[in-house]
């Protein structure tokens, strides 16, 4: 099991380095264990089988416990230090889950009573560190998310995509990403009701989806 440590404090060299060992040291134990995953392995990773068999081989790391684990890490070692977040990762766990299929892999991190996986937890939580949020644009061919940071007004996440949309804007026709997945698409929220216009002003929330209108 590995601690991922994210933190931007005054001793910025030093967390640096140490960062960069620990993840030197991350990087060599995800190798081990994804090497020794697929010796142990019989039979297709896709086969349903498999997922199964992979679950109950709990015994690399005690990946129930990841969430217990981080709790200890913040109210111990890291208790009272600022810009500091904690995630706890299996290597074990996320070499498996990077040979499969997306709903396989819902299934295989279901049976360790997980909803995410380490290399999510660890996005989500260097974002948070930094300040930053994604909003994501939606058209018929392509979903793009786009970086911010927090508190960032429509007018200048319209800058993200281009300087001309900021130069231009308009307004923005905003939805929540979860809202336009579960109607299937933007005649299902245009029905409900739920797709909004926003003005310059608007603060974009975190899995916002926008539509920037401009001049």
């Amino acid at each position: 099991m590995q601690i991922g440590l994210a933190a931007e404090d005054g001793a910025a060299g030093t967390e640096r380095r140490k960062h960069q060992q620990h993840v030197g040291a991350a990087g060599r134990a995800d190798k081990r264990n994804h090497g020794s995953a697929k010796r142990e392995r019989n039979g297709d990773r896709h086969d349903p089988a498999f997922v199964q068999k992979a679950a109950d081989n709990k015994s690399a790391c005690d990946a129930p416990r990841l969430h217990e684990v981080e709790e200890q890490y913040r109210k111990g070692p890291f208790a009272g230090r600022k810009n500091i977040a904690v995630t706890a990762i299996c290597g074990q766990v996320e070499a498996e889950l990077a040979e499969l299929k997306p709903e396989e892999a819902k299934e295989y991190l279901s049976s360790y009573g997980l909803t995410d996986s380490g290399l999510e937890r660890l996005i989500s939580a260097t974002y948070s560190l930094l300040g930053l949020m994604s909003f994501l644009t939606a058209g018929e061919t392509e979903v793009r998310a786009w970086t911010i940071p927090m508190n960032s007004t429509a007018v200048k996440a319209a800058g993200a995509i281009h300087s001309d949309f900021e130069k231009k804007f308009i307004r923005a026709e905003v939805v929540n990403w979860k809202s336009l997945i579960d109607l299937h698409g933007y005649p299902g929220v245009k029905e409900k009701g739920l797709l909004r216009l926003e003005g310059k002003e608007y603060i974009v929330k975190d899995g916002d989806v926008l539509v920037i209108r401009h001049g």
